[in-house]
């Protein structure tokens, strides 16, 4: 337990609370933590209050939290700022304590505001005058702003608790908590992959690999359930690929393509145009995929309704576990309220995923004036790609078509751009986990193999 008996009670407080303000600034993932947990009141110095409140309004808009993010917001909000605001960040940063007593420091300040809270409310009881003709509206107003501060501190014990529970659940269930990637690097720093009851967000320019990624993922979900045994009492798993750009007949030729590792189509696998070792893959690969526990949608323009009509008309015999939407700008909406529409949309995904427990990839398009165009646009030709450089091509979250309420509502944000295309379809693909709630952030790059629609981690090597 953090002490020090040589400081008064209010220095020690003090001293925690810029320590633990210190670490917000120094760390994003904790401040997000500390927003779950603390309010501005919560704070003793009226200096770290203010500071708090600005750290919880970037978080509510997803904004990375570092000194440069809050000097600005100070900067531009003249209601924020104290006397000689800069100094003090500036000298809170330099502190730099260790995250390790993160949650101590939070438990700290949270018993100290409750504290406080207590007695104030007891020294105005004492020193009250008591009307007895209104004697039990003022004991009950008393008693409820008691309760409330002690209930305060029991919520947050209860989020405690829980959040304990999921650590543990997710350690020894992790396949039920969790929709893995399939891809090592990417699962590791998602701390498993996508969590259930949450959105996850793929946005990338046309023509980069965004549809062919969500089939691989959709594809390695699939066969991770049909092969993991399932409770004869409990319904069985489902996942829904939804697409609106390509037919139920592509996105088999591409699941096909990749199972096999050959290009396939339908039309030369129907005429026999394929060699017989060929036709042996494809084979082995159509029989695996008919196993596949999943339904595709495609070649409709859906609705959010129609999204949520569908869930529910499954989860009457099944249990869905993952849905795929390609994309979210396809969908039927108001153009002339495009913001307003997609916020109504990012918002229904979000609750839809609660109700159901199942995790959502949701695919985006960037603006068009974003920094990056698909390989096979006319802008990318412009260049070859010895010139490009790696970069070019790189988004960022501020890219993403709408008003933001896609990032705000998603729990992760994954952009994707093309490093390089060389000669032979292949590609040099960055995945870039932009925003993550539940871990890190972090760059993957994948390999592309576009005959194949297969993507592949630099580590492995397929034949």
């Amino acid at each position: 337990m953090i002490n020090d008996k040589n400081t008064s009670n209010t220095e020690f407080i003090e001293s925690v609370e810029d320590k633990l303000i210190s670490i917000f600034l120094n760390n994003n993932n904790s401040a997000e933590k500390g927003v779950a947990y603390l309010e501005p009141k919560d704070f003793f110095k009226q200096e770290n209050s203010a500071i708090f409140s600005v750290i919880k309004d970037l978080i509510g808009k997803t904004k990375t939290i570092d000194d440069l993010t809050v000097l600005s917001y100070f900067d531009a909000n003249k209601n924020f700022q104290f006397l000689d605001y800069k100094t003090y960040i500036n000298k809170l940063i330099s502190l730099a304590p260790s995250t390790m007593a993160l949650e101590e420091y939070i438990d700290i300040v949270k018993k100290a505001s409750i504290k406080r809270g207590l007695d104030k409310v007891c020294g105005e009881i004492i020193k009250s005058n008591f009307n007895f003709v209104n004697f039990d509206k003022e004991i009950e107003k008393d008693v409820k702003e008691f309760n409330e501060i002690v209930w305060s501190k029991k919520t947050n014990d209860m989020q405690d608790i829980r959040s304990i529970l999921n650590i543990a659940l997710k350690l020894t269930e992790k396949h039920n908590d969790l929709v893995e990637t399939g891809f090592e690097t990417i699962d590791k720093i998602l701390n498993g992959g996508f969590e259930k009851g949450e959105v996850t967000l793929l946005a990338a320019a046309p023509s980069v690999g965004k549809s062919t990624f969500a089939i691989n993922v959709f594809s390695n979900e699939c066969e991770k359930l049909a092969y993991t045994p399932w409770n004869n009492k409990e319904k069985p798993p489902m996942v829904l690929y939804i697409s609106l750009e390509m037919s139920e007949n592509q996105i088999i030729e591409r699941l096909i393509s990749m199972k096999a590792l050959r290009s396939f189509k339908f039309n030369d696998y129907n005429n026999k145009r394929y060699s017989q070792s060929d036709m042996e893959l494809f084979n082995y690969a159509i029989a695996e995929i008919e196993k596949y526990p999943c339904m595709i949608n495609a070649n409709f323009v859906a609705s959010i309704n129609d999204v949520r009509n569908q869930i529910a008309q499954l989860s009457n015999s099944y249990s869905v576990q993952f849905l795929v939407i390609d994309h979210l700008h396809i969908m039927s909406y108001d153009q002339n309220h495009e913001n307003q529409e997609i916020a109504n949309i990012t918002k229904n995904l979000k609750a839809i995923a609660k109700q159901y427990n199942l995790s959502v990839l949701l695919l985006s398009q960037v603006n068009k004036n974003a920094s990056t165009f698909g390989f096979n646009s006319k802008e990318s030709i412009k260049k070859t790609d010895v010139e490009k450089d790696e970069n070019e091509h790189q988004i960022h979250m501020n890219d993403i078509r709408g008003s933001g309420a896609p990032v705000q509502d998603a729990a992760i944000v994954m952009l994707m751009w093309q490093k390089s295309k060389p000669e032979g379809g292949d590609a040099t693909v960055t995945i870039n986990i932009a925003k993550n709630r539940s871990g890190a952030n972090g760059m993957v790059d994948l390999k592309l193999w576009g005959s194949k629609y297969k993507f592949v981690e630099f580590s492995k090597r397929e034949n």
